[in-house]
């Protein structure tokens, strides 16, 4: 199985909600030899914004509790400054 959720974003999204999370801006680029620098063989999957969609799991009837990132992300930092 897929085990992504199935609403994705992007990364730029993702980094936004983060930054909202955290209270700070989230307005910087980062080089793509950072990204490859700091994840390895998993930086193509944020740079080329792959689109991963659960099919197979959706298709079992599978329920996701969290299928939106910005509820996933407030539920896993909950104490975090918003």
């Amino acid at each position: 199985f897929n085990l992504s959720a199935p609403n994705p974003v992007q990364y730029r999204d993702y980094v936004c909600l983060m930054g909202e999370l955290v209270g700070k801006p989230a307005n910087r680029k980062m080089p793509s030899f950072m990204m490859e620098l700091f994840m390895g063989e998993t930086a193509p999957m944020v740079l080329h914004n792959r689109r991963m969609i659960p099919q197979r799991a959706l298709e079992s009837g599978y329920v996701f509790q969290f299928p939106e990132a910005k509820c996933a992300l407030f539920n896993l930092f909950p104490t975090a400054v918003r």
